[in-house]
C-alpha cells in the first residue's frame, strides 16, 4: 500500500463498523510511516496530516453504501461524552440523515448525546445535594476531601448554563424535524429540572412487587431498544417506580452480579473488543454487559468465546454509573438519602491469563476480530 492524493490506495474497508475499519486504517498509516512512506508534517500528527482525511474518505464510502446502522453505531456513544454541545462532525451527520430521509436516525443521535450529558449534570447535583461525607477509606485528611467537594459542586453554575444552552438547541432541532407536542413537553419540563436543580419525583404509588431475578433483570432490560446514553440517563426514574426497600434490594443485587463479571476470561474478552482495557475500564464494560441483558449476560458469563462481537459496536466507560442511580432512585421515592450499605472488596476470580495470552485464551473472539 501507499499513499496516492492523501489516501491510502488498496486499502480495503471491511464495512462492518466504521470504527474499526477507521482503526486499521490508522493503524495502516503508521504501518506506512515506520517503512518511510509517509514523512511527518512538523508540528501536525499523523492522525491530522493522514488520518482524518482517511476517515472522511471512509465515512463517504459508508454512506454511499446506505450502511445508516453502522454510522449511527458509531456516533452513539456508549456511557460518557464531552460535556459540550455535539461535536461538528457529528452535527454534519446528523444534518446529513435529515436530508436523507433518516430523521429517526438523528433524533436518536441527539438524544442519546443530550442523556449523556444530562446524566453527567445530574451526578455533580445528586452529590451536591447529599451533602459532604467523609470518605474513610480515601486516604486524605478530611480537610483535603471538603476542599475537592466544594470543588466539585462549584462547577455546577457553569455546567448548568451551558447545559441549557444546549437543550434549547436540541429543542429547536426537534421542531425543526416536527416532533409531537408531548415530546416538546417533556424537554420543557428536563429544562425545569434542569434550571431548579431538581429531579422531579414519581407522582404514581410505588410498584408494589419485592425483588427476584426476574424483576431485577425486568428494570435492567427496560427501553432495551434505546441507546445506552438514553437508558442511563433514565434509570433512576424506572428504579423510583418501585418501593424503597425494593430498591435496596436492587442496589444488593446489581453489586452481586456486577461482581460475578469479575473474571479474567471476561477482562480477556474486554480487552480484545476494545483494543486494552484498564481497571477503571473494565469497570464500565461489566456494567455494559449487564446493560445488554439476561440472556447476553448469562450467556456470556457461561462461556465468554461465544460472545457475539457484533454487539460491542462502541466504547463502555461511563456505563458503571448505574451503580449510582438506585441511591438517586431511593431519595426521589424515599425522600431521603440511601441509607450506608457495606459492599465487600471484590476478588478477581479465574485462571491467571497474561495481556499477551488473551486472544491465546478467546480463539472464536480473536477469529470473529480478525474477520
Amino acid at each position: 500500500m501507499k499513499i496516492e492524493n492523501g489516501l491510502i490506495a488498496g486499502f480495503e474497508p471491511k464495512f462492518k463498523n466504521l470504527d474499526a475499519d477507521n482503526e486499521r486504517y490508522l493503524f495502516a498509516i503508521v504501518d506506512l510511516c515506520d517503512a518511510g512512506e509517509i514523512q511527518k508534517v512538523e508540528g501536525q500528527s499523523l492522525y491530522v496530516s493522514h488520518g482524518m482525511a482517511g476517515f472522511d474518505w471512509l465515512q463517504e464510502e459508508y454512506f454511499k453504501r446506505e450502511l445508516y446502522d453502522q454510522i449511527e453505531a458509531y456516533y452513539t456513544q456508549a456511557g460518557e461524552t464531552f460535556f459540550n454541545w455535539p461535536y461538528e462532525g457529528e452535527l454534519e451527520v446528523i444534518d446529513r440523515f435529515v436530508s436523507l430521509g433518516q430523521a429517526p436516525r438523528a433524533k436518536r443521535l441527539w438524544r442519546n448525546h443530550v442523556a449523556l450529558i444530562k446524566n453527567h449534570y445530574w451526578s455533580y447535583v445528586d452529590e451536591k445535594n447529599r451533602g459532604f461525607r467523609m470518605m474513610k477509606n480515601y486516604m486524605a485528611p478530611e480537610a483535603q476531601q471538603r476542599a475537592e467537594y466544594e470543588a466539585t459542586i462549584s462547577v455546577i453554575p457553569e455546567k448548568k448554563k451551558l447545559l441549557l444552552e444546549i437543550m434549547a438547541g436540541y429543542r429547536e432541532f426537534l421542531v425543526r424535524v416536527d416532533v409531537s407536542e408531548g415530546e416538546l413537553a417533556r424537554v420543557d419540563r428536563d429544562v425545569a429540572d434542569i434550571a431548579a436543580e431538581r429531579r422531579t419525583p414519581p407522582e404514581s404509588k410505588p410498584d408494589p412487587r419485592p425483588l427476584d431475578d426476574d424483576l431485577f433483570w425486568e428494570i435492567v432490560e427496560a427501553d432495551g431498544e434505546q441507546p445506552l446514553g438514553e437508558r442511563l440517563e433514565a434509570f433512576p426514574d424506572n428504579l423510583a417506580r418501585f418501593k424503597p426497600k425494593t430498591i435496596r434490594d436492587f442496589y444488593r443485587k446489581l453489586r452481586e452480579v456486577w461482581g460475578q463479571a469479575y473474571r479474567t476470561d471476561v477482562w480477556a474478552l474486554a480487552y480484545l473488543l476494545r483494543g486494552g482495557c484498564s481497571d477503571d475500564s473494565f469497570m464500565g464494560f461489566r456494567a455494559w454487559l449487564i446493560l445488554q441483558g439476561r440472556a447476553v449476560f448469562e450467556a456470556t458469563l457461561k462461556d465468554p468465546d461465544a460472545f457475539n462481537v457484533e454487539l460491542f459496536q462502541s466504547d463502555s466507560d461511563g456505563c458503571e454509573s448505574i451503580l449510582e442511580a438506585p441511591a438517586i432512585a431511593y431519595e426521589l421515592r424515599a425522600g431521603k438519602s440511601f441509607p450506608p450499605t457495606k459492599t465487600p472488596l471484590l476478588k478477581l476470580t479465574g485462571p491467571e491469563i497474561d495481556e499477551e495470552e488473551f486472544a491465546a485464551s478467546l480463539p472464536r473472539i480473536s477469529a470473529a476480530l480478525d474477520a
